[in-house]
């Protein structure tokens, strides 16, 4: 496992935006509120067990209300009309219209952002590259590619090459603060 340093304060139920994860496991690494790293399992808003996932794509996934939480965008399914800042909901499609579909809404630093789940989008990474991608809908759980969280919200993202470490961290963070010197991998800073 990564040497992890630094911490920040955090809420008592929160982790603070620092995540250290693995691929297919459900525990990850986070700061508590006393600034102490700790292990939590990564549960989504059902209680479901979830994990990071590298697609046959080459992109890794994330449980994307997971990460909604951490960067503090609320559920807005409960909202009629449009959604207020800070905010994402989740549609399922209406079978009595047709081409309906379930969608995914996000309204977040100044974007108000659509997508049809399990269907593809183009978006440009924070390295430059264009890159092909969905939020997919797995057992009733919502995956969004990290790179994509990362550049919607302006956040951090680590793949530490020594043990397949995936990293996200909030915006706003220092990403090199959670790491020492030893961490063998890319960061892509938003």
């Amino acid at each position: 496992i990564v040497i992890l340093y630094t911490a920040l304060p955090v809420s008592a139920d929160t982790p603070n935006g620092f995540l250290w994860m693995r691929n297919g496991e459900n525990i990850a690494v986070t700061n508590d509120k006393d600034g102490e790293f700790k292990y939590i399992e990564l549960l989504d808003s059902k209680g479901t067990s979830v994990a990071p996932q590298i697609s046959n794509d080459g992109n890794t996934y994330l449980p994307f209300r997971y990460i909604c939480d951490i960067m503090n965008i609320a559920d807005a399914n409960y909202i009629q009309g449009e959604i207020p800042e800070n905010s994402y909901r989740y549609k399922n499609n209406d079978p009595s219209v047709e081409g309906n579909k379930n969608t995914i809404e996000i309204r977040y630093n100044g974007r108000h952002i659509k997508h049809s789940v399990n269907e593809c989008f183009e978006y440009t990474a924070a390295d430059g590259s264009r890159r092909t991608v969905a939020i997919y809908n797995i057992r009733g759980t919502l995956y969004a590619p990290m790179t994509y969280l990362a550049e919607l919200t302006g956040s951090s993202t680590g793949w530490d090459s020594s043990n397949s470490g995936i990293v996200f961290i909030r915006n706003g963070l220092n990403a090199k603060e959670f790491v020492n010197e030893n961490f063998n991998g890319i960061w892509y800073q938003c």
